[in-house]
């Protein structure tokens, strides 16, 4: 649910390297034969870029197919997935965003980008294999999930990164309950933009199981948020008032807007639900007398 810039270019020349580089006389002569269509389809994945579930399949004959299927050779596709890799890097600094060797998986925001994911599958879409805007930058985890689950389909429950941009938005939010202990959850507001974007929004906060993966997380998070008010009591010597833990938290906050990708990461929602939660103070400050 984070978004990223995508890639950009004249990506027609990738189609016309592939063809150059198949040895196979009726493997090139089979993609010639396509040239004009693949480009066209180019055309039209860009004209759908907010509604990619409705792109039909390619209906070819088996030997076009099998040809789309394997026309890239492995010197190829890795020169083509690092020219791509460098241009997300460069993108990423130029946004100022985290170190882009440890960008997070734009689909849980958990774990590490590894891996290219094609959002419209190669199964079903060769002509997109290495069509830049249907490459993603996700996890193994989210890439084991969609082979396994299918989340691209119609209706759609995953997020493109590219091109559903909720940047400007916060469709994340948390809600923090204080008793004995704190608890949070997460879930989409789906008020705040248009309902075709809320739907799947919200199909992809289910379908990758973001909750309980976001409240997991937290947990770190609230013991860091304990142990520095127990070390800021323990040096000022009296109970911490409510605009020094507001001060406290915001430096979370802040960390959290300077080096993540807006106000839908799960990290930036927990913090500013503890910004406004009246009831913590009294909770840190009772755990602190019973230490």
């Amino acid at each position: 649910m984070l978004s990223q810039p995508a890639p950009t270019g004249n990506f027609s020349d990738q189609f016309d390297n592939a063809i150059e580089s198949k040895r196979d006389s009726d493997f090139r002569q089979s993609l010639q034969s396509l040239e004009k269509e693949i480009k066209l389809r180019y055309g039209e994945y860009e004209n759908f870029n907010r509604h990619l579930e409705l792109v039909k399949e390619i209906t070819r004959s088996l030997p076009e197919f099998e040809a789309l299927a394997s026309c890239y050779t492995s010197t190829l596709k890795v020169s083509l997935l690092k020219d791509l890799q460098s241009r997300l890097d460069d993108k990423f600094r130029i946004a100022g965003y985290e170190k882009p060797k440890s960008i997070r998986c734009p689909y849980c925001q958990i774990h590490i980008a590894r891996r290219w994911d094609h959002f419209l599958p190669s199964s079903k879409y060769p002509d997109f294999f290495l069509y830049p805007p249907n490459l993603i930058y996700v996890c193994e985890v989210c890439n084991s999930d969609i082979k396994k689950n299918g989340l691209v389909c119609h209706p759609r429950s995953t997020l493109s990164p590219y091109h559903d941009d909720i940047s400007a938005v916060s469709l994340l939010q948390c809600d923090v309950q204080v008793a004995d202990e704190i608890s949070v959850s997460f879930s989409i507001c789906d008020d705040v933009v248009d309902g075709y974007i809320a739907q799947i929004a919200r199909r992809h906060f289910d379908s990758y199981r973001l909750n309980d993966k976001f409240i997991a997380e937290s947990g770190s998070k609230l013991a860091d948020l304990m142990r520095e008010h127990s070390f800021a009591r323990s040096i000022i010597g009296r109970p911490m008032t409510q605009p020094e833990l507001t001060e406290l938290i915001t430096g979370h906050l802040d960390q959290v807007g300077t080096t993540l990708t807006g106000p839908n990461h799960w990290e930036y929602s927990l913090w500013t639900a503890l910004s406004g939660c009246v009831a913590l103070l009294g909770f840190l400050e009772n755990r602190y007398a019973n230490l």
